[in-house]
């Protein structure tokens, strides 16, 4: 048997094979290779059927040219191909990455650009997932839970907390985030006139909560506005000054950041290969460094920080209760819990990420002890009520998951130590 007529019998084997699998490969046996069912059942099927008929056509194709020169060669370096992807895509499997845009995208909290802050929550119905793809949170027009009415029934006392992640407590189960848990003690307690809003939003400082308050929060006719947040305002200490002013370097959200939600069909179908979701992990890997609270800064740590920012921070808090009791509100100012205190040991120093603020742990802590007296001091002045959740739970490790963002126990103490606070202000009609 000469060479040719191998190559022959070999090619019409390969064609016979390549037809048999094009009948024969069904959605069961295929769907081991069709990622981790973040798309619809029907683009599988698509994509089933797709395979079967290149199969079918290319088994068909090099039965009919078997005797051609060009086509053995083509075969051979296609075939050649088709297993190194074969190959690379089985082996990527064994440790598959789960990075698909629409997994990203369900589980992740959309923002859209705001011209009255850094960023707001999307106004459209998200529903979060977690991990596992079970409900991880809820956002209702642009708020952490349940839709609540604009107009406010009468006789219902409206209380509504503003604050970034620590307010937001993303990290609570569903529907069990701190404010909403002093909605439910205080109900509980026989006030069930009450209702507390959820207006905490990741990443917001104070110069963020002086623009919702005219250009939404008015609206509800909150009868209690609260203010809780230092943690995101301490990110700009290091560098402000009045020729690095906030004007000049805070940068908003300037594109929605589910823009492409729901991905489209052929989207979904790239993120059924191992191969292109490590690709389209590239540009992360080489590109600026990123958190859970957004891109790191750059540039060196500070073992101290200017006056200004305190001083920026400070004249945010009285624009607050200034532009609070303009719109017929009560302002309260809080204190924000940490875990950061002159205490920690390295393990808790390990969950503290420094690299957002790039202020060493003496210098944080500083900022921390500098914005508690600032909150005081405002009070004082502008004769606002306040709560020192700080003087309560701060340092306490088993209450935080890193920095100032609270484990389970933590939301259920400070849900009660706001609801305490509150159900005095209520019975003495503050």
């Amino acid at each position: 048997m000469n060479g040719h007529s191998k190559d022959e019998k070999t090619l019409l084997v390969l064609g016979t094979f390549l037809i048999a699998v094009g009948i024969f490969c069904n959605e069961w046996l295929l769907s081991i290779f069709l990622g981790d069912n973040d798309a619809p059942s029907l683009l599988n099927r698509i994509a089933i059927w797709v395979f079967d008929s290149l199969c079918l056509l290319a088994g068909f194709l090099i039965i009919q040219y078997r005797s051609s020169l060009q086509l053995k060669n083509l075969v051979l370096s296609a075939v050649s191909l088709a297993f190194m992807v074969f190959l690379s895509e089985s082996v990527l499997r064994i440790f598959p990455m789960t990075n698909t845009t629409r997994g990203m995208l369900e589980r992740s909290v959309a923002y859209e650009p705001s011209a009255f802050s850094i960023h707001r929550l999307a106004s459209f119905d998200q529903n979060i997932k977690g991990k596992d793809g079970s409900p991880r949170l809820t956002i209702r027009n642009g708020y952490r839970g349940e839709e609540f009415p604009v107009e406010k029934p009468g006789g219902e006392i409206r209380i509504v907390i503003l604050g970034g992640s620590f307010v937001f407590n993303d990290e609570s189960p569903l529907g069990k985030d701190w404010p909403h848990r002093i909605q439910e003690i205080l109900q509980n307690k026989g006030h069930k006139n009450v209702r507390v809003i959820n207006a905490g939003v990741p990443g917001h400082t104070t110069f963020d909560f002086i623009g919702r308050l005219y250009s939404e929060v008015h609206y509800f006719k909150p009868d209690y506005v609260v203010v809780c947040e230092a943690w995101n305002d301490m990110k700009y200490f290091r560098t402000v000054s009045p020729e690095r002013t906030p004007l000049k370097t805070m940068r908003p959200l300037t594109r929605p950041t589910h823009q492409g939600y729901p991905p489209s069909w052929f989207s979904d179908l790239l993120d059924q290969s191992q191969i292109y979701l490590r690709l389209k992990s590239i540009p992360a890997i080489f590109g600026k460094p990123f958190g859970a609270e957004g891109r790191l800064p750059e540039g060196q740590y500070a073992d101290s920080f200017p006056r200004w920012g305190v001083e920026q921070y400070k004249l945010n808090l009285k624009n607050f209760v200034d532009v609070a009791r303009n719109i017929g509100a009560i302002p309260i100012l809080f204190t924000q819990p940490r875990l950061v205190s002159l205490n920690n040991s390295d393990e808790e120093k390990a969950r503290i990420v420094y690299a957002y603020s790039l202020l060493t742990h003496k210098a944080l802590y500083q900022a921390f002890e500098e914005t508690d007296a600032a909150v005081y001091a405002v009070s004082k002045e502008k004769n606002a009520p306040m709560l020192d959740l700080a003087r309560l739970f701060s340092g306490q490790s088993e209450l935080f998951l890193d920095h100032v963002h609270l484990t389970d126990r933590g939301s259920q103490g400070v849900a009660e130590a706001v609801a305490e606070f509150f159900q005095g202000v209520v019975e003495r009609g503050i």
